[in-house]
Formats: structure tokens, sequence, C-alpha cells
């Protein structure tokens, strides 16, 4: 049974597209121009054979006056007030009771109503009054866009006050129709002339018109633009029309095509025999697809399977970068000399691992400071290409096409990968790292306070001698202070002060390294927890990237199997 119209066009609509999108690895490059030209020669056969009635969809915003206009062409008053209405998703459909309507298998997704006269007239035409395009939102907008394919003629309807709108010029651009198909109407144009001289009208009415004619410019070609000035409503009510009114000429221009539908049905004929034994010449393409969907199948299967060995082929890369290569970095990032006091300040300043020669690290770690090496990344390298290759030998397995190794290549893209993968490397490690700012040390700098504050009490002891600080303690006033200092000045420059001096001297050497090796002791407690969340997070970010892989071929394998639907359905054949 020969499909409709519609049907028919939609499948070689689909078959176009996909001649024209895609490559087909199952056709050479002969094969697939001789295809698409004579696609394209039958979709044009059809195109011309759309049958009668002639469809007509009327779009516009609020208040454009749409219904008017209709009830002007059909020459009576088909569409009544109880059908209007300024907001809402549905279509309303006017036909002839004896014409021919829209299948409702072709409106089973599209809110719609039919309204039947009796103006014979316009039997041979469907007047389609679609939803003001500036109340359409989400759904209701897609609904109207997917009934545009039913149109053989859109009538873009807009008013002085609307013309302008920037909703109205969007929505003009997300339509999916052949702009030779377009008309434009400014109707309610006789609002220019209204209470002014005729000439000021005209002056008002051309200067819209240029306006309104350069907006349409931007967003289509020139060359198809038909645009016509008129009021509708002098039309409708049988009024002498004004010598402006274009009315006649879109009546005439829009309803000269009548002729040309009834036609046309006859070169339909045979066309779905044609179309049947054009889409039989891609079944060959639904058996590689397919097989190419086991492929990617069979592999997703085997990655998740080796999804520890995967894991455990990062441990040593990164271990290497951590460890030889990060690690004194991240030594000298977290290192603060500060933290010390008195002697162990410069004792850290003299043993520090930054070295006297070493740069001051930046304020601020910028991204790509932290890059891996080309061995380590040599290593990660080596196992993306084991997918390459095990895609490869499925191939062959499977007997695909050697088109499709290139396919696969681009899709693969293991220079790419890398490229990407070095990056987030990167980048996670000079988060990580520059989330880690140096700790607070005040308790620590409190104690090395208190404890050189206690040795400095005990040298002042040792040097003042007990029979002077027991004199001062038992009472405390200014010449006992004055004889204790006395002592001490004294006992300095005596054998037993010089004694007292180097001991506290020594000793506070000896808190100093004590110090320094408690702050180098801290410092590597530290730094060993970053390095051990480095490692944790890299590996991570190398499991992350198997997700990666295994997403993308997921992505394609849904890809390749949709176009296995499109196909068979193309086709008939499963």
């Amino acid at each position: 049974m020969t499909e409709t119209p519609h049907a028919l066009q939609d499948k070689l609509d689909t078959i176009v597209n996909l001649l024209q999108e895609r490559s087909f690895y199952s056709l050479d490059d002969t094969d697939k121009e001789s295809l698409l030209t004579e696609a394209q020669g039958l979709s044009e056969r059809l195109v011309s054979a759309q049958g009668i009635p002639l469809t007509i969809g009327l779009l516009g915003g609020t208040g454009v006056g749409k219904s008017t206009l209709m009830n002007a062409l059909a020459g009576a008053s088909i569409a009544s007030t109880s059908y209007r209405r300024p907001h809402t998703d549905r279509i309303l459909i006017y036909k002839h009771e004896d014409a021919k309507g829209i299948s409702k298998e072709h409106l089973q997704s599209v809110p719609s109503r039919e309204i039947t006269h009796r103006c014979d007239t316009i039997q041979q035409f469907l007047l389609c009054d679609l939803p003001d395009f500036d109340s359409l939102l989400g759904e209701h907008r897609q609904n109207v866009l997917r009934f545009l394919k039913h149109l053989d003629i859109l009538v873009w309807v807009t008013s002085p006050e609307k013309y302008a709108d920037r909703r109205f010029h969007e929505f003009l651009a997300t339509v999916p129709k052949a702009q030779q198909n377009f008309y434009f109407v400014l109707n309610k144009a006789d609002l220019l002339f209204e209470g002014k001289p005729l000439e000021t009208g005209y002056e008002q009415l051309d200067s819209v018109t240029r306006r309104f004619v350069d907006l349409l410019k931007e967003k289509m070609d020139p060359a198809a633009i038909i645009f016509y000035p008129l009021a509708a409503s002098e039309a409708e009510e049988g009024e002498n029309l004004s010598a402006w009114n274009q009315f006649p000429s879109f009546r005439q221009q829009v309803f000269q095509q009548r002729d040309i539908k009834q036609i046309a049905a006859i070169k339909a004929a045979n066309v779905d025999v044609e179309i049947d034994r054009l889409s039989s010449s891609l079944q060959k393409e639904v058996s590689t697809l397919k097989n190419l969907s086991t492929v990617l199948e069979t592999l997703t299967a085997d990655l998740e399977d080796r999804r520890e060995t995967w894991r455990q082929a990062a441990v040593k890369p990164i271990d290497l970068w951590v460890d030889t290569y990060l690690k004194k970095e991240v030594l000298s990032l977290q290192a603060d000399p500060t933290c010390l006091i008195g002697p162990g300040y410069p004792i850290a300043t003299l043993l520090s691992r930054r070295g006297e020669n070493r740069p001051e690290p930046a304020p601020g770690l910028l991204a790509g400071q932290f890059q891996p090496p080309d061995s380590v990344m040599d290593l990660f390298q080596g196992h993306q290409r084991l997918i390459l290759d095990r895609i490869h030998h499925l191939m062959l397995r499977h007997r695909l096409p050697d088109t499709l190794r290139t396919e696969i290549n681009n899709f693969i893209d293991t220079k790419r990968q890398m490229a990407g993968l070095k990056t987030r490397l990167s980048d996670h490690v000079t988060v990580l790292i520059g989330r880690h700012a140096p700790r607070s040390c005040r308790g620590f700098k409190l104690v090395q306070s208190l404890c050189y504050l206690l040795l400095f009490g005990f040298f002042l002891f040792a040097v003042g001698g007990r029979p002077s600080w027991t004199a001062f303690l038992d009472a405390p006033g200014i010449s006992n202070a004055i004889r204790l200092i006395l002592t001490i000045i004294t006992s300095l420059f005596g054998a037993k002060g010089l004694a007292a001096l180097g001991s506290f001297v020594l000793l506070n050497l000896f808190l100093g390294f004590r110090f320094y090796r408690a702050y180098q002791n801290r410092l590597e407690r530290r730094a060993g927890k970053m390095v051990g969340g480095l490692k944790t997070g890299l590996l991570k970010v190398w499991e992350d990237e198997l997700d990666q892989i295994l997403e993308r071929i997921r992505t394609f394998h849904s890809e390749i199997d949709a176009e296995t639907e499109t196909l068979t359905e193309v086709t008939g054949k499963s």
C-alpha cells in the first residue's frame, strides 16, 4: 500500500540527511554521491506532487488580526469568535467539510482542533491558525515547530505595533521551513493612516515597510522576502479597499497554487516504489553498524573487567612522579622557617633544603605549574594504546571495513586524550598543594619562647650568685636590685661568669638544634600526609580517565545504535 506523501517525504528527508551528514562505512564516495543525487531527485519530485489540499499556516503575535485575515481570505466568516483565542497551545485547522485534512496520525504529537466549514471558494485549502508566537513557551513552541512540516505555505502576520518585536524575529530564525514559502503580511496598516493626511500615512507606511524588510534581511535571504502591507478588516467587511491595501495581490499569490496542487497528485505515483529501491541500497550499512555495535559492546565489557588492572597500572608512574619530583616541592612549599625563634631560625636558614640559590615560590600557584614528566606520561600512554589495539583486533575479527579505522582513531584520539589527562593531573596537584597552606605555629613558638626564657633565667641566677638573689628576693628594693645587677655584671667578666656565658650559649644552640629537628619532623609528617593524599587523588584522576573513555564509547555506541535504528526504519529490514 502506498504511503502518504508526508510519510514518503519524511523517509526521503531522512535518507538525504544521512547521506549528507555522516560517512557511510560500507559505501565509497562515488556510491554515496550517486545515492544522494537519486534521493534529492526523488525528493524534488515528491515536493511537487504533494496533492491537495494546499495547507496554509498563519503565524503571528497576539492581536495582529490573524482571524480577520483568515475570514478575508475565505470571503466568509469561518473563524468565528468562539474559536478565537489569544493564549493557547492548540492549533486550529479550518477545512471544508468535503475536503481531505491532515491525517490524525501526523497530529498525534501536536495539540490541534479541526474546524469544518462550507465555504466552497476555499475548498481546496486548509487554513491553519497557529498559536501566537509571543505566548509560546517550552513544549508549546516545540509543538508548533513540529506542526510546521505539514504546511505548504507559512504566512507571517504582524502589525505596526508588533513588526519590530524581538521575539518575532528570534522565532523566525528557528523555523525549519524553506524561506521561499514564506509570506509576510503587515496587517492593520490602516492604523498608520488614521487621523493623518494621506501623504503622511504613505510616508509612515514606507518607513515601517523599509524598517520591517531590513529586520527580515538580518534573518533570511533578501531574495526570498515576499511582503504585503494590508488591512484585512477592510476586505472582511467588503469595503472599497484603500489604494495602498495589497490584500487582492496577497490573496491571488497565495491561492494561485491551487491548480499546481491538483495536478501534482498524479506525479506521486510509484514514488514510494523508487524510495524502497533506494533505501534497500543502505541495507549493507545496517549490517556494518550492527557489527560495530557488537565490537563496542565487547570492548566496554572488557574494559569493565580490566578496571583493577587499569588502576594498578597507574601505581608505579604515580609513585615515580610524586616521590621523585613532587615531594621536594611539597616540602619546599610547606617550609616556614619563621616558625623557629632564637637560634633555631638561623640554623634553619643555613640548613634549609631550599638552598641559597633556590628561588622563592610564587605567592599564587598557577595552573600547569606541576606538569607530569614525559617518562610518567609514556607509562600512561602505553595503557591507552592497548585500548586502541584491542578495538582494531575486534574490528578485524568482525571483518569491519578499513574506513572505520580512521573513524575509530579520531574517536579514541590518544594524543588529545593524553593532553587532557596531563592537564587534569597537573590541575589536581596544583589545587591540592595550593589548598594546603603552611599551618599556624603559634603553639610551637610559645613552647620555644618559654624554653629560651627559662634558660635565660637559669643563666641570670648562675651569674648573680645565690647570696645576691636571696637578698633581693627576701627584701626587694632598689638597693638590693642594684647590688644584684652589679654582681651579675662583675661575674660576667670573671671566670665563673664566662663559664656560665659559655654554657648559656651552648645550651641555646642545643635547644636551637632540638627545635629545628622538631620543626623538620613536623614538616615531614605534614608533607607525608600531603604526598599520600596526592597519590590517592592522582590515582582517582587515572581511574576517572577510564570512566571517561567508557563514557565516550557508550556515547558512540548509542549513536551507532540510533543510526542503525534509523536506517532500519528507512530500509524496512531488521
